[in-house]
């Protein structure tokens, strides 16, 4: 079963680094001065000045960390078990 939890975790690890990379990439990209983020489909703001996306980028980039780290320590005390 942690096995489960490993890899949910890794994956919305990765879902969260996407929508980092995917901001930082549309911020150099991107005309007009609002844009809307979402994330998994759910409107997480509507309008967000094109001066303060790369706090969003940055907020889920960093946000991927965590996640990760929850399944390496998993998957460590399972080595250490055995």
């Amino acid at each position: 079963m942690k096995w489960v939890y490993v890899f949910i975790l890794s994956l919305f690890s990765l879902l969260l680094l996407g929508e980092g990379i995917e901001l930082w990439t549309v911020m150099n990209q991107a005309e007009g001065t609002q844009f809307g983020i979402s994330l998994f489909g759910i409107d997480i703001k509507n309008d967000v000045f094109k001066e303060n996306m790369p706090v969003y980028a940055l907020g889920f980039s960093v946000a991927s960390i965590i996640p990760i780290m929850v399944a390496g320590t998993i998957v460590i005390k399972d080595i250490h078990r055995k």
